[in-house]
């Protein structure tokens, strides 16, 4: 027998709405759904998108990580924990990388990759596993 999961999913514009405060009726939709009691799964990409659409919004990398991973923290996101704190402080750290390169090289020092070939000089100059492809 199947049971009811009480895991749901969540799209970046939900965080977005919550975050940026923008569209009122949103924002109150968004967190009634934070406050359901619901457990919520977040996935890689929303984690990208949020991030991006923030970015170009012109928030700095500061708040956008101290602002969304204070909200991620709440224990009902599920998403993967160990794989994206590193990166989100890595983000702020080294302010020419973008967040995908970032993803990228974790995920590539996640499958053992001890090279990950690249033509941006700025990310092989950065990355302990991005080299420059000559």
């Amino acid at each position: 027998m199947n049971l009811p999961s009480k895991i749901e999913a969540v799209d970046s514009c939900v965080f977005l709405r919550f975050l940026e405060r923008d569209i009122p009726v949103q924002e109150k939709s968004a967190r009634d759904l934070f406050l359901s009691g619901c457990d919520l799964y977040v996935s890689e990409s929303v984690i990208s998108e949020v991030i991006y659409v923030m970015r170009k919004d012109h928030y700095s990398r500061k708040s956008i990580i101290e602002n969304f991973s204070l909200l991620l923290n709440n224990p009902m996101f599920i998403y993967d924990r160990k794989f994206f704190e590193p990166i989100f402080e890595d983000y702020v750290k080294y302010p020419s990388l973008s967040f995908e390169d970032l993803v990228i090289a974790k995920r590539a020092e996640e499958h053992g990759c001890k090279t990950l070939w690249t033509f941006d000089r700025k990310f092989a100059n950065q990355s302990e596993v991005a080299k420059l492809l000559d």
